[in-house]
């Protein structure tokens, strides 16, 4: 193959074109090509940048290399000719740059759906005259299958996909993009406590923050902390596995990169662990902090770890995998994702569907979603209408914009169409990897800011929905989630909003902030729960912390 022929693709939404990256290309080599001989092939040749070992990624096993500053689309596509040509190449592919800054590979992996179980053969005799050969069935989805566009093939894999995709043979045919995604959360100076559950005006005065701008997790805690049964998968770069205010709670993980963790991080990946430590981070245990629902139990479910950029690396595949092994297999209740970016992809929102209409026995389980973190309109896979997208606030009754009260003037909360409900979303308390690894050297990060510190804060909430609940529909937790939002911030909220059916909704909060008390209010009859909590009356003692050290 060579050239760009193609730099378009089928989505959910249609037809999609993105420009070439004149920054970065991918190149998998031949098994046995060490770095050394890697990196003389690239130092031989002007176009492109020094290799460093850091830009082998160990799953899958391919390099991710640097182009010279200032290369011409032309020049792109010329060395990627030279690099093809040589016999230790296995393949030499650009990236695709989306809207939102995610860079997306083209492997030689393509996602086809059938329209029926009986087109496998179908599929085979096509794609076989395409040069393409049936790698195998998706272990979780029937109708799914994985190609492999060998590099001697006539065409690409992008115009191999678009070719099948156009026989309107299919159910869809997507290329299986190693996408390279921002992070989700921002950090600055620590907070002293979690706020986001009791705002007292005290533990955030220092903002001007307003007495009672949270989701009234105290009180909703006397009707139930978490029940041990509700699952809620974070679905991320991995949970630490032996975090000592996360173990008691930590169910069996998954990874899907292939690199066998069995759902913990690499390195400083900490990310997952901090929304983990959101939703249920043990209480009563004289340790730490109390996550939303820290009766509940954490599935740890990895998609993705960090390069040396500090990019997300995932692909379509995994992502997809990883949603349906949470929910299938897993059998999670509320799967918490706080992040995206990229195109969208029909093997991701099929996962996502599935989960929605199929989870729980076929009474469905909530998917939240963080909306982004661009002060701009919401990002894939946010804006799948069968997720709950997740604006951030700021402790001032707002959404989180760079003139809200926190002082972070860096970022925004994404808002607007597809956004669904607002939660608390900067200088959050959460669990870091225990040890020296993770965000600080301690076991706690007391800054956890953004859409990804939101949207664990929502799942926390809908998991002490299905707590006291747990025979409800996910239509039916949905909306007693949503139709309880405090309507704050002064925007305006209206009633009719096409494709919001629970109650006025606003451009900036959307259905508004969660409220954990309301919600468990209007649910009846309510569950005959032991809280383990009779009464709060500070954010204090073994509950949360109220220092920037953890409580011990």
């Amino acid at each position: 193959m060579g050239g760009f022929a193609q730099n378009y693709f089928y989505t959910p939404e249609g037809r999609m074109e993105l420009p070439v990256s004149t920054q970065k290309v991918l190149v998998k080599f031949k098994p046995g090509v060490a770095f050394e001989t890697q990196k003389k092939l690239f130092e031989s040749a002007e176009s492109f940048a020094p290799l460093t070992r850091a830009q082998l990624l160990p799953s899958p096993v391919v390099t991710v290399v640097e182009m010279a500053a200032g290369l011409p689309e032309s020049g792109i596509e010329k060395a990627l000719e030279t690099l093809r040509a040589d016999p230790r190449v296995e393949y030499a592919n650009p990236f695709l740059v989306h809207k939102d800054g995610t860079l997306q590979g083209i492997t030689d992996a393509i996602i086809v759906g059938l329209k029926s179980p009986y087109d496998a053969d179908l599929l085979a005799n096509v794609a076989r005259g395409l040069g393409a050969e049936v790698v195998g069935q998706n272990e979780f989805d029937p109708l799914q299958y994985h190609l492999r566009v060998p590099a001697s093939a006539e065409k690409s894999p992008l115009e191999v996909a678009n070719t099948l995709y156009e026989t309107g043979l299919f159910a869809f045919a997507e290329p299986d993009f190693l996408r390279l995604m921002k992070r989700m959360n921002t950090n600055d100076p620590f907070v002293n406590n979690q706020w986001s559950l009791n705002n007292d005006g005290v533990n955030t005065q220092q903002w001007n923050g307003v007495p009672g701008a949270d989701m009234k997790v105290f009180n909703a805690w006397n009707t139930t902390t978490g029940s041990a049964s509700i699952k809620v998968a974070i679905v991320d770069e991995g949970v630490d596995l032996v975090h000592p205010d996360l173990v008691a709670n930590l169910l069996p993980g998954y990874d899907a990169t292939g690199q066998g963790s069995g759902g913990a991080p690499s390195g400083d990946d900490a990310h997952g662990t901090a929304c983990a430590g959101i939703v249920a981070a043990v209480g009563n245990n004289n340790t730490g902090i109390a996550g939303v629902a820290y009766g509940c139990k954490i599935i740890p479910v990895r998609i993705a770890y960090s390069d040396a950029q500090g990019n997300w690396v995932t692909t379509n595949s995994w992502i997809g995998n990883a949603l349906n092994w949470a929910w299938q297999t897993a059998g999670a209740d509320v799967l918490s994702n706080s992040w995206g970016g990229g195109s969208p992809s029909t093997a991701i929102d099929n996962a996502i569907n599935g989960a929605v209409t199929s989870g729980r026995g076929g009474l469905g389980a909530p998917v939240i979603f963080a909306a982004g973190n661009g002060n701009g309109a919401v990002g894939y896979p946010g804006t799948n209408p069968q997720t709950i997208a997740v604006i951030a606030m700021s402790m001032c009754n707002e959404r989180k914009n760079p003139s809200s009260c926190d002082g972070e003037t860096w970022w925004g909360s994404d808002y607007g169409t597809n956004a669904d409900v607002a939660a608390p979303g900067v200088k959050i308390y959460a669990t870091d990897i225990s040890g020296a690894a993770g965000y600080s050297s301690g076991d706690y990060v007391t800054n956890f800011n953004g859409t990804s510190s939101a949207t664990p804060n929502t799942a926390g909430v809908m998991a002490l929905i299905l707590s006291a609940n747990s025979s409800l529909t996910e239509q039916a937790a949905r909306a007693a989630l949503e139709t309880t939002c405090d309507k704050v911030g002064g925007y305006t909220y209206n009633n009719n909003v096409s494709g919001q059916p629970n109650g006025s909704w606003s451009s900036e909060l959307g259905y508004g902030r969660v409220n954990a008390e309301a919600a468990l209010n209007s649910l009846a009859p309510p569950a005959n729960d032991d809280a383990g909590i009779s009464a709060i009356v500070s954010p204090s003692g073994t509950v949360c912390a109220t220092s920037a050290a953890p409580v011990v």
